[in-house]
């Protein structure tokens, strides 16, 4: 387990993992599921990471706001290694502040590919983008597909292919 926890606090907190013979398969096991556990802790928190990091509550971040909600989020998944594992320490000062160089040096370099739409802010919907890939959509725009393929919710999906009528577009080309 303390392999796992310090792989997982390399890209963190820039923590080399401890030299000796490779993980079992019951070892890459345990990795694995952790590593599982904290992706979904990852997607649980950005909602909440996301508003205590939009300081000016306009609904998207500026670049200050985007190094600081990835320090949070860093912050975070340290604290739930640190919940789930022994010996995975407490960050010290210098490291954090080593992290925040990082970040920014990062969000520099991200900021004008993660803001698609040239805002000059990210929203929620890119930061997921961003992190996630094209694929990713919101679990709320999933329930709302789901409920348009059992036929739930018709009215909505006819209102919404008359409105892309009239616009010229299919509903699968608008985000």
């Amino acid at each position: 387990m303390l392999i796992a926890a310090a792989i997982l606090a390399i890209p963190i907190f820039g923590q080399t993992p401890p030299q000796g013979p490779p993980p079992s398969a019951e070892q890459k096991a345990k990795f694995e599921e952790l590593a599982k556990e904290m992706e979904e802790f990852r997607k649980s928190m950005v909602d909440t990471v996301f508003e205590n990091s939009d300081g000016d509550d306009n609904g998207s971040l500026s670049k200050e706001e985007l190094v600081e909600f990835a320090v949070a989020m860093s912050l975070a998944e340290l604290e739930a290694l640190r919940g789930r594992l022994s010996g995975v320490p407490e960050p010290t000062e210098e490291e954090i502040k080593k992290v925040k160089e990082r970040e920014l040096s990062d969000a520099n370099r991200l900021f004008p590919m993660i803001d698609t739409d040239k805002s000059g802010g990210i929203s929620k919907e890119e930061l997921l983008t961003g992190m996630y890939g094209e694929d990713y959509s919101d679990d709320e725009e999933n329930d709302d597909k789901k409920e348009d393929e059992s036929g739930a919710n018709e009215s909505d999906s006819s209102e919404e292919a008359s409105d892309s009528d009239d616009a010229g577009e299919s509903t699968s080309d608008v985000r």
